[in-house]
């Protein structure tokens, strides 16, 4: 019984390869290229080259690039991240009404995001 099931598995495997080798159709899984945002980071030199092979790569749109400006420390100000960063995304996002999928930042965005721990009384 085990024999016939290596076997079973072994024959589907040749299958769906040799359907693979002959069909040379691109197929894209959810999200694709048409439903990415792609931002990149102006003051950033690696986000630039990243996001130019990504996008060259994953044959993303050029209307679902998003460019902002903010600068790449490891940590940043929440009130300067959401002017330089939140802000620009979502205007990009509001010009491209129930297209986008998923979001993708790359290398050269600030890693953590200070928040205020002064409360007015």
């Amino acid at each position: 019984m085990r024999y016939g099931r290596v076997l079973l598995i072994a024959s589907l495997l040749i299958l769906v390869s040799r359907h693979i080798l002959v069909d040379q159709s691109v197929a894209y899984a959810t999200p694709g290229p048409d439903s990415v945002l792609l931002v990149i980071n102006l003051q950033s030199d690696v986000s630039r080259r990243i996001a130019t092979v990504y996008q060259q790569e994953r044959f993303i749109l050029p209307q679902l690039i998003c460019e902002v400006s903010v600068s790449p420390v490891d940590t940043i100000d929440h009130e300067v991240f959401f002017d330089e960063a939140i802000v620009p995304i979502n205007q990009c996002l509001s010009s491209l009404p129930n297209q986008v999928e998923a979001v993708v930042l790359t290398r050269g965005f600030p890693q953590r995001v200070q928040i205020s721990t002064d409360i007015d009384d």
